[in-house]
This record gives structure tokens, C-alpha cells and sequence, in this order.
């Protein structure tokens, strides 16, 4: 099975990239083809390869101030179209929601890993609380419609 995750960062980050790089490995080593698209500053042609059989495709993008805000620019619907599952890991990032978008557009049965939800509606910053939270909730109600398998 060909699987490609999404994730706007990548390790070594924090928890949730360390914890995409340990699924796609131990997918890997269960015999499947495993992708990894992050948004780091990098063009496509930036890939690097781990155990044989996952590959992290850097993709070009930009980001406006807040990481949450990274818009992909890198066209990857290539590895997307070969792919049989697409897995988008942050519900917060514009950049996961654009990508998962873009696989369903192709047909690939999508899931999205859902973390924190609604937490910047009690963050400690004024600006975060009151337009993070309305940016939280428009991008997750997004992902929701273009996602077959929600992770809680």
C-alpha cells in the first residue's frame, strides 16, 4: 500500500512530527511504500530518504507570520495521484487542509488526525483567542468535509 502523510512541520520539531516520522517508519517496515510531505522552506527536488521505503518530499511553500498560515505553493499531485491513503496529521494548518483537499480531489480516501480542537479559543494571547480561534474553527470545519476517517 502507498501511503503519504501530511504534516506542515517535520521532526525535529515537537511531538506530533516525531510521531509521524515513527508511523511512517514502523508502515515502512511492514512492507508499505510510505510519503511524507512537509512544508519546509525546500523546493520537490529535496528528498530524502529513510529505511528504503519513506521518502520526505519537501515542498515549497510560504509561510505569513503564524505557522498555521502556510500556504503550499510545490505542485504535488504526482506523488498524491500513486498514493491509495492520504493522511493529514494538525486540523490547524492551512496547509494540511490544502493538501488533503487536493487528494480528494483525486479520489484518495482521506483521513485527518484532529489535534487540540478548539484549544485557541482559551489561548493566552488576545489576537489568538479571538482570530485564531475563528481561523481554528473555519479551517476545521473544512478538513471535516474533505475527510473520509476523522482521528480524534
Amino acid at each position: 500500500m502507498r501511503i503519504v502523510h501530511i504534516s506542515t512541520l517535520y521532526e525535529p520539531v515537537g511531538g506530533l512530527e516525531i510521531a509521524v516520522r515513527k508511523v511512517a517508519e514502523n508502515q515502512a517496515w511492514l512492507g508499505h511504500e510510505v510519503h511524507i510531505i512537509t512544508s519546509d522552506q525546500c523546493d520537490e527536488r529535496c528528498v530524502m530518504k529513510f529505511n528504503g521505503s519513506v521518502y520526505v518530499h519537501k515542498a515549497l511553500s510560504i509561510k505569513l507570520g503564524y505557522t498555521y498560515l502556510t500556504v503550499p505553493l510545490a505542485r504535488v499531485e504526482k506523488i498524491i495521484k500513486n498514493s491509495d491513503v492520504v493522511h493529514g496529521w494538525g486540523h490547524n494548518y492551512y496547509f494540511v487542509y490544502e493538501m488533503v483537499k487536493r487528494a480528494k480531489r483525486l479520489g484518495k480516501f482521506t483521513i485527518t488526525y484532529f489535534i487540540g480542537v478548539d484549544y485557541l479559543q482559551r489561548h493566552y494571547n488576545p489576537f489568538m483567542r479571538v482570530f485564531g480561534y475563528w481561523y481554528q474553527r473555519f479551517v476545521t470545519s473544512r478538513l471535516i468535509e474533505v475527510s473520509d476517517l476523522a482521528l480524534v
